[in-house]
C-alpha cells in the first residue's frame, strides 16, 4: 500500500514537495501523469483537481494511500476542493502543507484560516524554498508516523 499522495492544483508546490521528500535537489518539472516513487509516495497532476471531469481519477488514485497531503500556495486565497472530498476515505490521514510561505505576496495565516474554514482539520504544515522549520516535521509526522 503506498504510503502518501500529494494532491493540489496546478501551480501549488506538489512537485517540488515530492522531489524533496524524496531528497531530490532538481527543478520540477510539469507532473504529466500519476508519478510513483519506491518509498511508496503518489505525486498527481494538478488537473485532477482543477477540473471536475478528472475527479474520478483522483479518487481512483488515492484509494490505495493511508496519507493524503493537500499541498495549497501560500499566495492562493481560494480553496479548491470539492466538499467532502477526503471524507470519501475515512482510512486516511489528511494533512495540509502551504507552500510557497516566503513569497512576498504569501498570506500563510490567512490561507491557512480559509482552509480550516472548509473544513480541513488535520496538522498544517508550512514550507518555502528558503524556509524548511516545518519541512522536518512534515517528514517526521509523514514516516515516522505512518498507520502500519
Amino acid at each position: 500500500m503506498p504510503g502518501y499522495v500529494i494532491v493540489g492544483t496546478v501551480g501549488a508546490g506538489k512537485s517540488t514537495l515530492f522531489n524533496a521528500l524524496r531528497g531530490i535537489k532538481k527543478e520540477a518539472e510539469k507532473t504529466q501523469s500519476v508519478e510513483y516513487d519506491s518509498s511508496g509516495g503518489i505525486d498527481t497532476p494538478g488537473e485532477f483537481l482543477c477540473f471536475p471531469h478528472l475527479l474520478p481519477a483522483l479518487l481512483s488514485t488515492t484509494t490505495e494511500s493511508c496519507t493524503i497531503l493537500y499541498v495549497h500556495a501560500a499566495d492562493d486565497m481560494e480553496c479548491h476542493l470539492p466538499d467532502g472530498i477526503f471524507a470519501v476515505y475515512p482510512h486516511c490521514r489528511v494533512a495540509v502543507v502551504i507552500t510557497k510561505i516566503d513569497l512576498p505576496q504569501a498570506s500563510p495565516d490567512l490561507v491557512e484560516e480559509m482552509l480550516r474554514s472548509h473544513g480541513l482539520a488535520g496538522p498544517i504544515f508550512r514550507v518555502g524554498k528558503n524556509v524548511q522549520d516545518d519541512f522536518m516535521t512534515l517528514k517526521s509526522w509523514l514516516y515516522e508516523d505512518a498507520l502500519p
